[in-house]
């Protein structure tokens, strides 16, 4: 029997959830939603973006991107509710895969700085490896909030799916870095973390921390790989033994034939 790859199961998990959710899903979008939905319903009728058709053009939001794709949702008709909570339900998704890279690369990079000599991998290791990132996404599914935050309608979910994405193409990009390839091309090997990190800013004004924390790292990992590293002890793994002679006396010969006087 084939075995099921991680995404699936985890995609399959959420599905669920998302499932058993849907009977309060009426109980959670707030007035935040409906202005939202306000400005996609003008936008999509062609008024622009604007509070009242006709009026002047205004910025009452602060999700821009969010507004941006339910616009096609309210123009063939669909109801905004159900589609942003449809939109919200697959951020989630995607975010807990997110998460589950991101933890699995944390501990592949602590195992092989650990484990350095290409030692096999124990079974206890190998649990490890998979209980901890299954830990992270369980935590993820069964807090309240991050369903509270999916079938209110907003744009929180994206938010944080975007954001997630940035730090999981940041720890990929690290990763390949070291390779050939990636040295040949380090421009486009950041390129796609920023984007990221540029579509959560467009989501919600803060994802430009993001950025900047991208950007910190990425001049960290830049210095730190073009740091020498101290040369090696000698072969055998021991340190030589340097001793310091003491100074001879005055009359003491320092070699055959000579003295000092």
């Amino acid at each position: 029997m084939r075995k099921l790859r991680p995404e699936y199961i985890i995609a399959l998990i959420g599905i669920i959830i998302a499932l058993a959710w849907m009977p309060m899903r009426m109980r959670f979008p707030f007035d935040d939603t409906y202005i939202t939905f306000r400005y996609v319903q003008n936008i999509a009728h062609g008024f622009g973006i604007v509070w009242n058709p006709g009026g002047a053009h205004t910025e009452g939001y602060t999700n821009f991107l969010y507004v941006l794709v339910l616009v096609p949702f309210s123009a063939m008709g669909f109801d905004l509710v159900a589609a942003s909570q449809i939109v919200n339900v697959i951020a989630v998704i995607v975010s807990a895969i997110a998460l589950w890279e991101i933890t699995n690369y944390e501990l592949r990079m602590t195992n092989e700085n650990s484990y350095a000599g290409n030692r096999p991998i124990r079974n206890s290791q190998f649990v490890i490896r998979n209980f901890i990132p299954a830990l992270a996404v369980a935590f993820f599914y069964l807090d309240p909030f991050t369903w509270l935050n999916a079938f209110s309608g907003m744009e929180t979910s994206m938010f944080t799916m975007w954001l997630l994405l940035a730090v999981c193409s940041a720890c990929f990009s690290l990763r390949q870095r070291s390779s050939m390839l990636a040295k040949a091309h380090e421009r486009s090997c950041y390129a796609t973390p920023f984007i990221f990190a540029t579509l959560a800013t467009l989501t919600r004004p803060e994802g430009a921390l993001m950025g900047g924390i991208l950007l910190a790292v990425g001049l960290w990992s830049r210095r730190r790989a073009t740091t020498p590293h101290p040369t090696s002890p000698p072969a055998g793994g021991e340190e030589q033994e340097f001793k310091i002679s003491p100074l001879p006396q005055q009359g003491e010969r320092l070699g055959e034939g000579s003295h000092l006087e």
